[in-house]
């Protein structure tokens, strides 16, 4: 059983397999309040009573002490281990002492069976105390706690019924018993006891530990003193930057970010100094790295800040120029060193020339010196081989002479030439200075030579492989042994040619490539002839013919074996374009467009013709008169293709739109014997048998089918319109009736006679329903008027009789109208049934000749000249405010419209009521 721990502790409720759900309380730090007068501070158990109390798992009697020395019982156990769990009831366990209203019922119900036991006996046994190896066991089960099998304590016998749990809880720090080596398991466990236990499962909290101070060790090393005075050493990840720093590490699990500032230019600065101050005073090439170091230094001092002052620049300053220097000439000494040494190898002038002039630019020292005496030693050496040369007498002594360094290219066989050459500069210009002018001789006598040899071998060469390429390899009389010997000695020939020579310095190849390629050109025209092509234009028979063909040649059809003609042919290339062209004419010829024909068949056919005319300016080869006749025919099938696709795709259409027509006329309410349905059925019919390889045969049928389809879109659509017609006029009868009508009435009975007509007439129902509609509108009008409720909808409905007199009056005007008007309505009888009647009564109402009128009425206001004809015109208009005044009041109201009448006079009665 191995230690966990504490924060690797899981709860037991999450892995209980009984109805128990666990939500841990979430802790919070211990207060500083004490909750309980009977716990003091000091004590082992202080702070475990204190955490419990503040998370709300455990209470006291209510008196507010805890109690810390008297025994736990097991209901109140059970409670407080719910509660630091956040157990919820959910265990099946009944027991017969536990009632559901005894204040520890849940905590029964959400720790049982799990993690406490019943007596055997159905009880639960809430009073009972709490030993402490029950104790240690219920606290291993609710926090599923685990462990070694190992303990201290010598009263736990082995082998009982909690020794593990002891043992887990132990090892768990759960328990530590009485310091003597005993635990005490039968004892009874106190309150105090038990808080503590439980509070050690919970996890003991750690006090919250802060950052007091960083000091930066170095770049890369902070010391961090915490709030409790301790230290710690953390090792950045990330090496700190000169200035201000925002650094996050991690300790114990935390997380900790902190702000430090760093110098870095300080250290910096010293290791430069340091750096400058140990550079030797006597410097040599060894030194150069420790040099470059200290530079290196100050550079990055530089980088922190651009304006730090270092120490003893100038000392680094001349060094690195010394070693600059040093490094100078030790370069120049070996660059000598080699020119020297290439100079003694090759005793070329031009060599010892630049090794002299190199030398000459070193400094003194030791190894100019030996430097210029390893040249003199070269010139020496030189100036014996020319005074060889120029004391030389006769071929033998003069080729000794010239067949050593420095001298290139020495042939023996042009000895003679040689000497005569020297001899003709001597004259000319004395004796020799230079081993180059010497090397002039030789060149020019080579070159001299190289050329006649060179003609010489170009001619033979060029002879050699016309001899072959003018052989008759076709002629009866033609000697293969003969050839044979003419291409060997061809061959010989181009051989002797240099590799590299052309003829003309612009030509693309070397004429012995050029050669080459023309004899292997008609050795291969030869032996293809003799062994491929003449056992094909000798054939005796189609047999013969197309053995030999099939044996060499691709795509030979044995059903064109009577058409290709192979007379005079003497290439392979000539007889695989017969048989290429034939295979294309014959299957172009043969060829015929029909529904099964597809694009990648014309592609094929097109692919098929040998294109071997001249190239165009891409590059492309183009066709021939023969080969362009193909592809023109090719042409027409593509067209041909073209066409037939286009009229079956029409055809296609055509098909589509007739099965949409046909059930559009059946939607309509067609019948599917009619004529015009029927005859589109037949060119359907038509259609399916029609000859798909035919574009007349297919136009035909999609114009047919096409014409008939017209026939029956034009049907529907007329059948449409009438549907239109006799819906709209079942609608104008049912608004008919609506709006009072009957159906006896004869424009009614017209609708219905057009509706019953058969045929029916569209343009009859239409007529009728019109005429039909207009009455609906004028029952409609009368009927808003007649049954107008307020002067606000009577207003509105007179608006509808288009009456001007009414419609130009204002807003208000039309208002008080509408009042004025209710009366007259309301008073007929029988009601109107007239619009114009009510548009009359309705004018009338508003001004006439009687002088009673709404608009007569006011003018009187408006026109009075007194108080007096004020007061007759205001009894004219029957004002229910005016009638309700007394005479004098009447008098004062009459003055003051009298006195503020508008300059336009009034507009309503409204305005005339507002002056009283």
């Amino acid at each position: 059983m191995s230690y966990q721990p504490k924060s690797n502790r899981k709860f037991y409720a999450t892995a209980l397999t009984t109805a128990v759900v666990a939500s841990a309380v979430a802790p919070v730090a211990v207060s500083a309040d004490h909750v309980f007068s009977d716990v003091e501070d000091g004590k082992y158990y202080s702070d475990a009573v204190q955490y419990l109390a503040d998370n709300a798992v455990l209470q006291g009697p209510g008196d507010g002490t805890f109690n810390p020395d008297g025994n736990i019982i097991r209901a109140s156990a059970a409670e407080v281990l719910m509660k630091a769990q956040g157990l919820t009831p959910g265990g099946t366990e009944d027991f017969s002492d536990v009632d559901e209203d005894d204040w520890f019922y849940n905590a029964v119900r959400a720790t049982s069976p799990a993690i406490f036991e019943g007596n055997g006996d159905g009880m639960f046994v809430p009073d009972r105390e709490l030993t402490r190896q029950e104790a240690a066991a219920i606290i291993v089960r609710t926090y599923d706690l685990s462990g070694g099998e190992d303990h201290p304590f010598s009263d736990v016998e082995e082998g009982s019924w909690a020794e593990d749990d002891i043992a887990i809880a132990y090892e768990n720090e759960i328990i530590k018993g009485n310091g003597e080596g005993e635990f005490m398991p039968e004892d009874k466990v106190t309150r105090k006891d038990f808080a503590v236990m439980v509070y050690r499962a919970m996890g003991e909290p750690t006090p919250d530990m802060t950052v007091e101070n960083t000091t930066v060790v170095d770049a890369d090393t902070l010391e961090v003193t915490w709030s409790n005075g301790e230290t710690t050493e953390v090792n950045l990840e990330e090496a700190l930057v000169n200035g201000e720093n925002e650094v996050t590490f991690e300790v114990d699990g935390e997380e900790y970010t902190v702000t430090v500032n760093y110098d870095a230019v300080t250290p910096a600065v010293e290791a430069a100094e340091t750096a400058i101050a140990e550079l030797p005073e006597e410097l040599t090439l060894e030194d150069a790295e420790t040099v470059e170091a200290a530079r290196a230094l100050v550079e990055a001092v530089y980088e922190l800040d651009e304006d730090a002052e270092i120490e003893g620049l100038e000392t680094l300053v001349t060094a690195e120029e010394t070693i600059a220097a040093l490094e100078a000439e030790a370069a120049a000494v070996a660059e000598a060193t080699e020119a020297v040494e290439t100079a003694e190898e090759t005793l070329l002038e031009e060599d010892l020339a630049d090794a002299q002039e190199l030398v000459a630019e070193l400094s003194d020292s030791d190894d100019k010196v030996l430097l210029n005496a390893r040249l003199v030693n070269v010139q020496e050496q030189l100036d014996s081989i020319i005074e060889t040369v120029n004391t030389a007498e006769g071929e033998l002594e003069t080729f000794r002479a010239l067949d050593v360094k420095p001298f290139e290219n020495v042939n023996e066989d042009y000895i003679t030439d040689y000497v005569t050459a020297l001899d003709d500069y001597v004259t000319a210009n004395g004796e020799f200075e230079t081993a180059a002018d010497i090397q002039g001789v030789i060149d020019a006598v080579n070159k001299t030579n190289l050329d006649a040899e060179l003609k010489s071998d170009v001619d033979a060469a060029n002879d050699a492989v016309d001899s072959v390429e003018a052989v008759d390899f076709t002629a009866d009389n033609f000697d293969q042994d003969a050839f044979d010997v003419l291409v060997n000695e061809a061959q010989a020939a181009i051989d002797e040619l240099p590799s590299d020579y052309k003829v003309d310095e612009d030509d693309d190849a070397p004429l012995a490539e050029t050669l080459q390629n023309d004899l292997d050109e008609a050795v291969e025209l030869a032996s293809n002839y003799q062994n491929v092509v003449e056992p094909v234009v000798d054939a005796g028979n189609q047999v013969d013919l197309y053995n030999a063909l099939v044996e060499n040649f691709d795509n030979v059809v044995e059903e064109n074996i009577g058409e290709y003609n192979f007379t005079d042919f003497t290439t392979v290339e000539e007889v695989q374009y017969e048989i290429n062209f034939v295979n294309a004419s014959e299957t172009i010829d043969a060829f015929e467009v029909d529904a099964d024909t597809t694009q990648e068949d014309i592609d094929a056919l097109e692919a098929l013709v040998p294109m071997t005319g001249e190239e165009d300016e891409d590059g492309n080869s183009t066709a021939t008169p023969e080969e362009q006749a193909l592809l023109d025919a090719v042409a027409v099938y593509q067209q041909s293709f073209e066409d037939l696709a286009k009229a079956t795709e029409n055809l296609t259409k055509a098909v589509t739109a007739a099965e949409a027509a046909l059930d559009a006329y059946v939607a309509a309410g067609g019948d599917e014997e009619d004529t015009v349905y029927t005859d589109v059925e037949a060119e359907l019919e038509d259609a399916e048998n029609v000859d798909f390889d035919s574009e007349t045969s297919l136009t035909t049928a999609t114009g047919e089918l096409t014409t008939a389809t017209g026939a029956l879109e034009t049907a529907t659509d007329n059948m449409a319109s009438l549907n239109e017609a006799v819906t709209a006029a079942e609608s104008a009868q049912e608004a008919y009736l609506a709006a009072g009508g009957d159906e006896e009435d004869g424009l009614y009975q017209a609708v219905s006679d057009a509706l019953d007509a058969d045929p029916q007439v569209e343009a009859d129902i239409e007529s009728a329903t019109t005429a039909l509609k207009t009455e609906t509108a004028e029952l409609e009008l009368v009927s808003s008027i007649n049954d107008a409720e307020t002067a606000e909808d009577l207003a509105t409905a007179l608006v509808n009789l288009e009456n001007d007199n009414f419609n130009n009056l204002t807003s208000t005007q039309r208002l008080e109208v509408a009042e004025w008007f209710m009366t007259t309505v309301e008073d007929q009888d029988p009601a109107y049934s007239d619009s114009t009647v009510i548009s009359t009564d309705l004018s009338d109402e508003i001004s006439n000749v009687d002088g009673d009128g709404y608009l007569d009425l006011l003018a009187d206001v408006n026109g009075a000249t007194s108080i007096t004809t004020t007061d007759e015109a205001l009894e004219a208009l029957n004002i229910e405010e005016y009638e309700a005044l007394s005479a004098a009041e009447q008098l004062d109201a009459a003055e003051n419209v009298w006195n503020n009448q508008p300059e336009d006079g009034y507009t309503s009665i409204s305005s005339i009521v507002a002056n009283f």
